[in-house]
């Protein structure tokens, strides 16, 4: 009787053995990845004036934007879109492992009036649960509330 309960509790350790050491030899690393750059630095940017900066100038400096959306039949908005890494991230355990990217949709908007002058400039980060559309009226309606 007494052998087989030594045999047992060591039965025991060696199963608790396996199970932390599987719980603390697998792992989840996300890597931040701040270095990523912009598709439109701020230098560039700040090139824009409201109100003195045409529609051409903008062509010029950054061009064709990615979506021209028409807003009230008189305003145009030139939509400059990108996808920006933000982490790596890998998951491991025992002899398998996977990874993959989390990444944000950023957009720059540059607003123009009648004149085809500059009105606004707005950079903005869409969330993944809204429609392109209502980001945009979102980015452009933020500073009216």
């Amino acid at each position: 009787m007494a052998f087989s309960m030594k045999k047992t509790s060591a039965n025991l350790i060696h199963k608790i053995f396996l199970i932390l050491s599987i719980l603390f030899l697998s792992a989840c690393i996300v890597i931040p990845t701040p270095w990523t750059d912009d598709k439109i630095s701020k230098e560039k940017i700040s090139l824009i004036t409201p109100g003195q900066t045409t529609k051409d100038e903008v062509l010029v400096k950054f061009d064709e934007p990615d979506v021209i959306w028409e807003r009230g039949g008189q305003e145009q908005v030139f939509v400059y879109k990108w996808e920006r890494l933000r982490a790596i991230w890998i998951l491991a355990g025992g002899y398998n492992a996977t990874g993959g990217t989390l990444n944000t949709d950023e957009a720059l908007l540059i607003l123009f009036d009648e004149t085809d002058h500059v009105k606004m400039i707005k950079r903005g980060t869409k969330s993944g649960f809204e429609s392109y559309g209502d980001f945009l009226n979102r980015c452009l309606n933020e500073d009216k509330e």
